[in-house]
């Protein structure tokens, strides 16, 4: 019980790392896209399924490396261009999200109206695991922890359940900021009046998130951020 505690508490904790601070405001235009900040609970559920798909696809990847982890060299060697591939689905879904790739027929209607359908099953779950597979080299030493502590279990399934519960505590904090957007949409008026711009700027950013992993600039930049933080002692644990 205390492992899985602290698996769920390393995963919540995790959200504060500087790497996954580009990633906060184009996961909130992607949730927006479940939605047009509509008020009621078919919204709001909505914009929770969304983030639940979300949180799927990189629970998939983290429950996956904690089932596998006696090809863990394998797996290292293959990261790299793993996160290029994983790139170029964020600049897709990005692309996507601005408006830019496969416009649907919403935008080309005279009454003005965005609606860019990316809060799909399929691009939620692919957006979350493509996430996981780029922050795992830059999570630093709190997922590091976790991956020992999958490691010292008895069977194959302690480990991959292990890495279960860190991806739930690492999605708490995106659903509640989901459910958070919605109620602001359906109670701001400049928000909701500027969902379109702000649903376009996180596809502008997912993109150039995208070119970071395809270039390998990401890991560049965050490993030795990750490092520092660990150095004066963050995360807390």
């Amino acid at each position: 019980m205390v492992l899985a505690l602290l698996a769920v508490v390393s995963g919540a904790l995790s959200v504060t790392i500087p790497c996954c601070l580009p990633m906060i405001p184009a996961y909130l235009s992607y949730v927006s896209g479940a939605s047009d900040g509509s008020p009621g609970p078919e919204a709001r559920s909505a914009a929770l399924r969304a983030a639940l798909v979300f949180v799927a696809g990189f629970a998939v990847v983290f429950v996956t490396l904690g089932a596998s982890l006696g090809v863990g060299p394998v797996l290292v060697r293959a990261l790299p261009g793993v996160e290029r591939v994983a790139g170029v689905v964020i600049i897709a879904i990005g692309l996507r999200l601005a408006g830019i790739l496969h416009v649907p027929r919403a935008l080309r209607r005279s009454r003005p109206r965005f609606t860019v359908p990316v809060a799909t099953g399929a691009s939620g779950f692919l957006l979350g695991m493509a996430f996981a597979l780029g922050f795992v080299p830059t999570l630093g030493p709190v997922l590091a922890a976790v991956f020992t502590l999958s490691s010292s279990g008895d069977t194959v399934i302690q480990g991959a359940v292990l890495l279960g519960l860190y991806a739930a505590g690492f999605g708490i904090p995106f659903v509640a900021m989901a459910l958070g957007l919605h109620r602001a949409t359906t109670t701001l008026a400049w928000l909701r009046g500027n969902l379109a711009r702000l649903q376009a700027a996180g596809g502008v950013l997912l993109v150039g998130v995208g070119v970071l992993f395809v270039t390998g600039a990401w890991r560049t930049f965050f490993i030795p951020v990750a490092a520092r933080l660990s150095r004066l002692g963050w995360p807390p644990i």
